[in-house]
């Protein structure tokens, strides 16, 4: 067609003629935002369609640790946790269970394995949630559930409002189970207990009294076995055998460790890092306990802190509550480990300092006052 050439009827039109290019430039996405671009005296509306944001999908397994290889022992009190909480949609013994105990005998981590344990099994949990119950992240965590279930309007709820709605949510659901993980402060809790028993709640605590939440009777979690802390040890430093001398000293470490878990993965820890005997750790460790024990943190099983800080909290808190409590506490770790007969305070108070004098001068009117103070104890370490 030449420059002079008419332009076919078809073609004309009282509209300016554009180029291709200038025909339509549209990009086919969802959402819509018009622009203008003006050439000359004339203005070409673009519309520009945006992609939503991804859409979230529902979280169905929030704990937030690994399953941990080395978890050993404890098939008793899984399997009592299991047939105490009962099957999800039947006839449950308790909507709430709890395993109470020291700190570093493994509360969160049997925790733990029992969540993946009976995840997604027919006589288990098809969601499981976890909270960090602890008095200074309850409330976020609880709320956070909103996000990982993608509640709606999670994003655009203030804290209260996400809470109410993971409640409604836990109210209208079943076979989900619900782990409040070191609860320190029963009385915060009870506002996020569900009140319909579709699902099941498992608490760990220090704190051996539990009734506040609905549980009669706490699951005392206590020490490693003897033959379950020498396999612990012996998987956890991977080693596959071991001669006799050997064999002796893994045993008689464990024994010195008080099969406690979290001394038993500080002590492997240490030992399968430097490529140590068993032996050398062992003299080394009777020579001076805590820096030996100190020299490596844990490595598996999610333990906040080492020994040396996990009991110095416990006693400051005793220290905080009754002083008097905390010189029981200090007496106690003079004495040997084992039962100690109350008749060392109750005749012996006045040898045993100021505070404690104080605290024991009623006892022998009133038979109350020695449990009371010891309650201060058994309330933090029991």
């Amino acid at each position: 067609m030449s420059e002079n050439s008419p332009v076919p009827e078809e073609s004309r039109s009282d509209e300016p003629q554009f180029g291709p290019w200038q025909v339509e430039q549209t990009v086919l996405r969802e959402v819509s935002v018009a622009g203008s671009l003006t050439i000359g005296d004339v203005t070409q509306t673009t519309h520009i369609h945006l992609p939503p944001p991804p859409k979230t999908e529902p979280k169905r397994f929030t704990v937030p640790y690994l399953r941990n290889e080395f978890f050993t022992g404890r098939d008793t009190i899984l399997t009592l946790l299991h047939d105490t909480l009962g099957q999800t949609g039947t006839a449950a013994l308790s909507q709430a269970q709890a395993i109470h105990g020291l700190g570093g005998v493994g509360k969160t981590q049997t925790a733990v394995e029992y969540a993946y344990r009976y995840f997604q099994q027919e006589s288990g949990y098809d969601w499981v949630l976890w909270v960090n119950a602890s008095s200074l992240t309850l409330a976020g965590s609880f709320g956070a559930i909103a996000t990982d279930l993608a509640l709606p309007n999670y994003q655009e709820n203030k804290l209260d409002e996400n809470i109410a709605t993971v409640k409604r949510w836990l109210a209208t659901n079943d076979r989900w189970l619900l782990i409040f993980d070191n609860v320190d402060d029963p009385q915060a809790v009870q506002d996020f207990l569900p009140n319909t028993p579709n699902g099941r709640i498992l608490i760990t605590s220090r704190l051996p009294r539990l009734e506040r939440l609905g549980v009669g009777r706490v699951i005392p979690l206590d020490t490693l076995d003897p033959e379950e802390a020498h396999e612990f040890l012996q998987r956890r430093t991977q080693r596959d055998s071991l001669d006799p001398a050997e064999q002796q000293a893994l045993e008689a470490l464990a024994q010195e460790l008080g099969y406690l878990p979290l001394a038993l993965e500080q002590a492997a820890a240490y030992i399968q890092t430097k490529g140590v005997s068993f032996a050398a750790y062992l003299r080394s460790y009777q020579q001076r306990p805590l820096q030996v024990l100190e020299k490596e943190q844990p490595q598996v099983g999610n333990y906040p802190a080492s020994v040396a800080t996990t009991w110095g909290i416990n006693f400051e808190a005793v220290q905080a509550s009754s002083p008097a409590a905390a010189d029981v506490l200090r007496l106690s770790a003079f004495l040997a480990p084992d039962n100690i007969p109350y008749e060392i305070l109750m005749l012996g108070k006045d040898h045993l300092g100021e505070t404690l004098a104080t605290a024991l001068a009623e006892v022998a009117e009133d038979e109350l006052v020695l449990p009371e103070l010891l309650a201060e104890l058994t309330g933090f370490v029991a």
